[in-house]
């Protein structure tokens, strides 16, 4: 639906301010309104099903703001849609095709610029973003700003092939759950489930899976202890989840968000567990049920491919395993940067896997309810 209005906006000429002269109706003040919301819901749009954009900040002179208007909305409008401009460059110079063909100098030549960018944004609007939790007349307007933040620099940095980038990576993926978490809580409710409903339908579920993966790769003890922020954010869903309605897209969300923090809960309990063999229908310390009931060994499995079975659960069984896993998406990185021809560990013991219980043998859910056929839900990206 989305594509098509904006085909719509870019055949009627909305997006030229001279156009706008000639078209009777609404003030070019609701025009300018419009386009930049709809600009807004296309960079969303565009990191959520991984597709190219469809609006462009060079191909428009209609201005951010209303230089005669000067109220706290209108600054947080501005800017998101600041922010919204930095999106836009940072898909076309780290997400696109095109990215592919270039050498790995000059895609962190572009990373630079991008961070820069995203500094001097920060510089501009810092003060949007410092404003005490006392004053609550705009907590939602800055809760979402500061989350689009934190994605931008988790977005730049997981192109970055480094331990520092890796760590701001993991610091950026947990700011932007604390937002949540704290947004859970606020008041009133009408208002927190609605800016709740709004992150987790136009969003990519990006630093859940950041958090997940960081764990899952290395499951420490310190690690394991930022389990109670993912099921933090997995309580958020849950209250977005109507149970007359199993298969849309929140309720089908939450069921992958809680498999993979069951199956983390999995290794806490085997960390605190003493290294003795439980009664029945409990788990050992270093042991994890398999699908008919019984009790595998955790030293035997890959990581890296039950980091990939981890992923089927939300991207679809079959189509999960029967791509390619590098060492670099583990981490979260595009494959682009790493090696070709890197192939699932052999010593996985598939049997032992739990099954999201919501798949079908064959299924891939987001192609049938979302029609998202793209790279940033399977992680490719």
């Amino acid at each position: 639906m989305l594509p098509r209005v904006f085909q719509i906006l870019r055949s009627t000429g909305l997006h030229r301010a001279q156009a706008h002269k000639s078209i009777v109706g609404a003030s070019s003040e609701e025009r300018r309104m419009l386009y930049w919301t709809l600009y807004r819901l296309d960079k969303q749009r565009c990191f959520l099903k991984g597709q190219p954009c469809d609006l462009y900040s060079f191909d428009t002179d209609i201005p951010m703001t209303n230089s005669e208007i000067d109220t706290p909305e209108s600054r947080y409008l501005f800017a998101m849609n600041s922010l919204m401009v930095v999106w836009e460059k940072i898909y076309l110079l780290l997400y696109s095709p095109q990215v592919k063909k270039r050498r790995r100098r000059d895609v962190d030549q572009q990373v630079w610029e991008l961070r820069s960018a995203l500094k001097c944004w920060c510089r501009r609007h810092s003060d949007l973003l410092e404003k005490p939790e006392s004053d609550g007349s705009y907590i939602f307007f800055r809760a979402e700003l500061s989350f689009c933040f934190a994605m931008s620099s988790l977005l730049i940095h997981r192109c970055i092939d480094s331990v520092a980038s890796r760590q701001k990576c993991l610091e950026s993926a947990q700011t932007a759950l604390r937002v949540i978490t704290n947004i859970h809580k606020a008041q009133p409710r009408s208002g927190s489930i609605a800016f709740l409903a709004r992150i987790f339908q136009q969003y990519p579920a990006l630093p859940f899976l950041e958090v997940y993966h960081n764990i899952l790769y290395n499951p420490t003890s310190e690690r394991l202890s930022q389990v109670t922020l993912l099921s933090s954010a997995v309580q958020a869903v849950g209250d977005l989840v109507n149970p007359n309605f199993p298969r849309v897209f929140c309720a089908l969300l939450y069921a992958r968000m809680t498999w993979c923090v069951d199956l983390l809960e999995i290794f806490r309990s085997s960390v605190c567990s003493p290294p003795h063999a439980s009664r029945k229908g409990s788990v050992a310390s270093s042991a994890l049920p398999s699908r008919s009931g019984s009790v595998g060994n955790l030293n035997d499995f890959n990581l890296a491919a039950l980091d990939t079975a981890s992923d089927s659960a939300f991207f679809g069984i079959d189509d999960m395993m029967d791509k390619v896993q590098t060492s670099d998406q583990v981490h979260g990185f595009n494959d682009m940067f790493g090696p070709d021809g890197l192939t699932m560990g052999s010593g996985f013991p598939e049997a032992q896997i739990p099954v999201d219980p919501v798949l079908e043998k064959g299924s891939d859910f987001f192609k049938l309810n979302m029609d998202v056929d793209d790279s940033l839900w399977s992680m490719s990206i």
